[in-house]
């Protein structure tokens, strides 16, 4: 495994990220016709506790607000993952990133079920990642590629 650093890494793209593991958990407890409550915030919190977790880090907004590089966001407006008091919350998060000068982007599938919004609108969701990532190429890269968005994986 090649060691990389936050800096490395130009421009990040989250489709249809749930809110918090809760929430993520939650919905698939319920999806899968498991018993919610209290069976669901069990196995989260002994998630947690196995794992040396602290959740409460891992919420959605104060995630993204931590992201130093342009952040794209694909949500789906039919995502039973990410209901609208939390998209308000996301979106007020991205507005707080613009605020400080990071570039932040959000993309809304409207007709779309969670990670479905490549598959419902194949056209759309192409495009603004291209735009979004070839927007944040440095002009050494961009000028390499020959204006193409390339996309890099370290393993």
């Amino acid at each position: 495994m090649v060691p990389f650093h936050i800096h490395d890494i130009a421009a990040v793209v989250l489709d249809s990220p749930p809110p918090s593991p809760q929430r993520g958990s939650a919905v698939h407890f319920s999806l899968l016709g498991l018993p919610g409550w209290p069976v669901a915030p069990l196995a989260v919190w002994l998630a947690a506790f196995r794992a040396g977790a602290d959740w409460s880090q891992l919420r959605l907004p104060r995630l993204i607000e931590r992201i130093p590089c342009p952040l794209l966001v694909v949500t789906c407006g039919c995502d039973a993952f990410m209901p609208p008091a939390d998209r308000r919350e996301l979106q007020a998060a991205l507005d707080h990133r613009r605020k400080l000068g990071l570039a932040s982007e959000h993309l809304v599938i409207a007709d779309a079920r969670h990670l479905l919004g490549m598959q419902t609108e194949p056209e759309k969701y192409a495009e603004a990642v291209g735009r979004f990532l070839l927007a944040a190429q440095s002009p050494d890269d961009a000028k390499a590629s020959g204006g193409v968005a390339t996309i890099g994986v370290r393993f």
